[in-house]
């Protein structure tokens, strides 16, 4: 329906809105042009065996028959209100309420509790309920009992009273005033829905709201509400279909909603002797045809809480109008969120973010066939005379950005690659850091960095990505204090940089980072952890090659990443001769180490000893020779740090003690030296590693909130 409603338009046809259609799961944008056909009978899922008796047949026919009605009705009042108000009637915004035939107005009411209870936990509950009967008749045909002849008798006459039931609240007119209606039939025996009864779950999710007030809610600021595919959102701060609740809104265009706000006075779900009278009417006056409803202006944080209340369920499809809005909703989401465990929508942000992008900018620059990249040039200004960070091939600028999806100036990240790098070479290279471009386009995950587009200048060329205020993951540490508290926080960047890991290795084609160490990893204003430089191992091992380095000369280009580097790396770029089916990459090149997941989970764990310890790895050795060296030797990167979290003869806690607690510091570190085996097959993959961190964490905080319940 609210697809249907999307294409109405009183003008041309050539005025009529697009849906955009996102598919969580699969994390797919589309568009939708037409409204799509009707999947089925709205109550197929009832209908659990095929051989139905005539009376269930009958029951079943009359079930659609009434609901295709009442839906008619419905959709011709909506496009009444839509005609008064966001299609025709420039004038909404100073509206305060709006007349609609009463009959309209207490269909749509019927219409929205029927869809709130069809596409949620009550009407869920009633089919498990009558699977149940039909699997343990099942179970009785294999035991050769004589019940099952009676059992399916009872299955049938289940499916007519639960058919029957919601064709009487389908058919209910408040003008009839019979309180028989809502008073509950016999309970059918042996349809126990947990303890709670059909009748008992009619009376709650649909009954007692019968005089559930109805108005409109109007999208201001160039805001837009979302929709799910359960077509409504409940007014509570929660994720999970609660049938205690009360309030609910129901999308229906882009920039107006439904809202059902159930009566409190009709809490008491036990009583039946009060029947449900049309709001707005007198019961000694006969009911005019009309009546107002009230319509209320909402603002951009009115609209961003609606859209997070719709997030938060994690629906499987969502539909919208506009790019921009969602996106500023999915930023918004994390803002909102009110539980810890919240879930995770940076993929489609970035997909509104790119597709607005593309169709606002008109510069665009094509990087590969069929992957375009937003031109920034126009809109980026590089601020300051000097780079603020240095690399081996590149520098990095502050720049400013006219962002215009948040409408504001914002600080970007340009990464340049160094002209005098690149001299005599050029060419290649930049073929190179034309794949790492558009292998970056396509990633999409809150903990690794956002290519936001390119930025050019007459002599090179920049990526442009998100600006992250706190810095480095080092730099960041080092300003928190040494408690508990802070553990907790070391421990969920710990989380989040192997969560970003395992999402580069498992996306297809899946991407290496190759130098991942705490400098690559930044900390965003939301105090996130953000890895940077992913991927990028191999333009420093092309350039070199290129550059006809001596022996070893690959060496210089990971000067700085040693301490994190797997040993098998440092052998491959030392060694004079290479088996190349082994340490070589796939061009033959000897100072061209293999970089593999493996190595990736080496430096995790290296990583992880920077943040307990706040010390590099080999923090006893000064340069990268020393520890090339020691690498050689066998020595491990937690020698001589001094911390019991490493060695039981250490002077010191770990900064992670306060909040895992010893028993799961122990398993942290067991986890650790896995990650550190010198056979690249023994340690463990990136996602069983983010699982293992994650529940560490998640028992950490559980033991911290203990420890302060008990204070």
């Amino acid at each position: 329906m609210w697809s249907n409603l999307m294409h109405i338009s009183p003008s041309s046809p050539s005025n009529n809105p697009r849906v955009h259609l996102y598919d969580v799961y699969d994390n797919t944008l589309t568009e939708i042009h037409e409204a799509p056909p009707r999947c089925g009978s709205i109550f197929k899922d009832l209908l659990i065996t095929d051989d139905l008796e005539p009376a269930t047949s009958k029951a079943f026919e009359e079930a659609e028959e009434v609901h295709s009605a009442l839906e008619s009705t419905v959709q011709a009042t909506l496009i009444d209100i839509l005609r008064q108000t966001v299609l025709d009637s420039p004038q909404i915004s100073t509206r305060k309420s709006l007349p609609i035939p009463r009959a309209g107005l207490e269909a749509v009411r019927k219409y929205c509790l029927f869809l709130r209870f069809r596409n949620g936990s009550g009407y869920r509950h009633v089919v498990e309920s009558l699977n149940r009967m039909y699997q343990a008749q099942a179970d009785s045909k294999s035991a050769s009992s004589i019940y099952p002849v009676f059992h399916s008798m009872m299955i049938q006459l289940h499916m007519r009273h639960v058919l029957r039931e919601i064709v009487k609240f389908l058919t209910y007119s408040p003008s009839e005033r019979a309180a028989s209606m809502r008073k509950p039939a016999p309970e059918l025996p042996t349809l126990d829905l947990k303890s709670e009864g059909f009748q008992r779950i009619m009376e709650r999710y649909l009954w007692r709201l019968c005089n559930a007030e109805i108005s409109l809610g109007f999208a201001t600021e160039e805001q837009e509400f979302i929709m799910s595919d359960s077509c409504f959102g409940m007014l509570v701060e929660g994720f999970e279909d609660d049938g205690d609740c009360q309030d609910f809104f129901f999308p229906i265009h882009s920039t107006l909603s439904l809202y059902v706000m159930g009566d409190e006075s009709d809490e008491d779900m036990d009583s039946a002797s009060t029947p449900p009278a049309s709001s707005g009417s007198d019961a000694d006056e006969p009911p005019s045809s009309h009546v107002s409803i009230d319509v209320g202006l909402e603002s951009a944080v009115d609209v961003h809480l609606r859209n997070t209340m719709v997030l938060q369920t994690y629906p499987h499809r969502l539909y919208f109008v506009s790019l921009r809005p969602i996106a500023l909703s999915s930023s918004s989401y994390d803002e909102f969120r009110w539980t810890a465990e919240h879930q995770d929508y940076s993929r489609l942000r970035l997909r509104a973010r790119q597709k607005f992008l593309q169709e606002t900018v008109t510069k665009t620059l094509t990087v590969k066939a069929n992957v375009v990249m937003t031109d920034l040039t126009d809109g980026v200004k590089v601020v300051g005379e000097h780079a603020v960070a240095y690399g081996s091939f590149s520098d990095v600028w502050m720049g400013e950005w006219e962002d215009p999806i948040e409408r504001r100036k914002r600080k970007v990240a340009l990464k340049f690659l160094r002209a005098v790098v690149v001299k005599g070479v050029r060419e290649k290279l930049l073929k190179r850091l034309q794949a790492e471009v558009v292998a970056w386009h396509r990633l999409s995950h809150r903990n690794v960095s956002q290519l936001f587009g390119v930025y050019q200048s007459p002599t090179s060329i920049a990526m442009v990505s998100q600006w992250c205020e706190n810095g480095t993951m080092p730099s960041y540490l080092k300003r928190l204090p040494k408690n508990e508290e802070s553990g907790g926080i070391r421990m969920k960047l710990l989380v989040q940089v192997a969560s970003g890991i395992s999402y580069l290795h498992t996306v297809r084609p899946n991407i290496i980072h190759g130098d991942l160490k705490g400098c690559n990893i930044l900390i965003d204003g939301l105090e996130n952890a953000i890895i940077t430089d992913f991927g990028l191992s191999k333009v420093k091992g092309e350039i070199s090659e290129d550059l006809d380095l001596p022996n070893g000369g690959a060496t210089s280009f990971f000067a700085g990443s040693t301490r994190w580097m797997a040993p098998e790396l440092i052998k491959a770029l030392i060694e004079d001769d290479v088996d190349d089916d082994s340490c070589s990459s796939s061009s033959g090149s000897s100072d061209i180490p293999l970089i593999t997941t493996s190595t990736d989970v080496y430096a995790y764990a290296s990583v992880c000893l920077e943040v307990a310890t706040d010390q590099l790895p080999y923090a006893h050795r000064m340069n990268d020779h020393a520890v090339t060296y020691d690498l050689l030797r066998g020595v491990k990167p937690w020698v001589n740090t001094k911390v019991r979290f490493c060695d039981p003869k250490g002077s010191c806690e770990s900064l992670l003690s306060g909040f895992m607690g010893e028993d799961n510091e122990k398993k942290m570190w067991v986890l650790m030296k896995k990650c550190w085996s010198d056979v690249p097959d023994e340690r463990p993959d990136m996602k069983k590693v983010w699982e293992f961190m994650r529940g560490l964490y998640s028992e950490g905080r559980e033991r911290r909130a203990g420890l302060h319940a008990s204070g």
